[in-house]
């Protein structure tokens, strides 16, 4: 009978039916068949494997025939990811030329201290950054004073009705006491009006606003401190089990924009960044001074010299005044000037952007 490889050896009491009742082991043959055989058994324990071989051979005058029992061994690695018995998790390839890790990844915010690598994944190996964000860019333009800008001739315009409803009679205003205008006998009112031409105004974006830029995602890679292959093939490592603070992938990385390995398990690729570039702006921002009004007031006499108080001020803006003169009055312009908030800005719109820079491409197991 055959004996159980946990029995133990001693305690297999039953004859060895190979051998004969003499104790010889050499066998012995039999003139009738005219045949021989030989068997052996050998049977070995471990803490971790067991093996049993046995081996048979025989042979006739017909013929020969021969059978062999493989060697089988429980806990081999044969799959980069597959448990290893000697290892204790699983063993992933052994990155090589520009590619670092394995690494685990502690996902944080930045704003908060940088974690601590611990336990099995103990040593720093990079941090990365992603998700940068800024609040919305305010673009904003003023205008500084008019430069190399005069003020066209102004028009005085006379009006009969209230309201300055319809114009009877317009007079070009300068500088010289030597124009006449008449009420006709009775209220007349008036408008007095003035441009800018020429010149230019300087456009000053100072005041636009490009709110503080930040990434909102740090994550910082740990590697092992001493990587083992213990119970792994040749060119792999053996990587321990995931926990906490870790966030459960394992990758390998490489500086700059890379192309994942096309051999292996690291299939997923990202890229994360160590800096940024601030490439925000506003569009040209303009003054326009065409068309604005000028300061100044015309001035109504009733002396010929233009002389004593004025009898009627008329603004240069639009405004409809009454005069309260009758008869007629001489005029004259003073102080038309380009008024230094005529020109107006033309705000421009946000343009570019934050761009990340100092990639780094994280390939991570799928």
């Amino acid at each position: 009978m055959l004996c159980s490889v946990a029995a133990v050896l001693a305690a297999c009491t039953e004859p060895n039916p190979f051998l004969h009742d003499d104790g010889d082991s050499s066998g012995a043959g039999s003139s009738d068949t005219g045949t021989s055989a030989t068997a052996s058994s050998t049977v070995t324990t471990t803490a971790s494997t067991a093996s049993t071989s046995a081996s048979s051979t025989a042979s006739s005058t017909d013929g020969t025939a021969s059978a062999t029992d493989t060697t089988a061994t429980e806990g081999t690695a044969t799959d980069a990811t597959t448990t290893s018995d000697g290892c204790g998790s699983v063993c992933v390839p052994s990155p090589s030329g520009l590619w670092n890790g394995p690494v685990a990844i502690i996902v944080s915010d930045p704003a908060d201290d940088a974690p601590t690598c611990a336990g099995d994944f103990d040593e720093p190996s990079t941090t990365v950054y992603d998700e940068l964000a800024a609040g919305p860019t305010q673009c904003a333009c003023t205008c500084g004073d008019p430069e190399g800008v005069t003020c066209s001739t102004t028009s005085l315009r006379q009006y009969s009705q209230a309201a300055c409803a319809a114009v009877t009679d317009t007079t070009n205003v300068d500088g010289m006491c030597n124009d006449t205008v008449s009420s006709g006998g009775g209220n007349i009112y008036f408008t007095a009006e003035s441009h800018t031409l020429g010149g230019t105004c300087d456009a000053d974006v100072s005041d636009s606003v490009f709110p503080a830029a930040a990434f909102q995602v740090r994550e910082t890679a740990c590697a092992l401190s001493a990587p083992e292959n213990t119970g792994c093939a040749g060119g792999e490592i053996c990587v321990p089990g995931l926990t906490d603070p870790f966030d459960g992938r394992l990758c390998i990385w490489a500086e700059g924009d890379q192309v994942c390995p096309e051999q292996g398990t690291w299939t997923e690729r990202v890229v994360r960044w160590t800096s940024w570039e601030d490439q925000r702006d506003c569009s040209e921002c303009t003054c326009d001074h065409e068309g604005a009004e000028c300061s100044g007031a015309v001035y109504l006499f009733d002396e010929d010299a233009c002389g004593g108080l004025p009898v009627a001020n008329v603004p240069i803006n639009g405004a409809c005044i009454t005069s309260g003169i009758v008869g007629s009055a001489r005029v004259t312009g003073a102080g038309v000037t380009p008024d230094p908030t005529s020109c107006t800005p033309q705000v421009g719109d946000p343009i570019g952007e934050l761009v990340p820079g100092g990639a780094v491409t994280f390939c991570c197991q799928g």
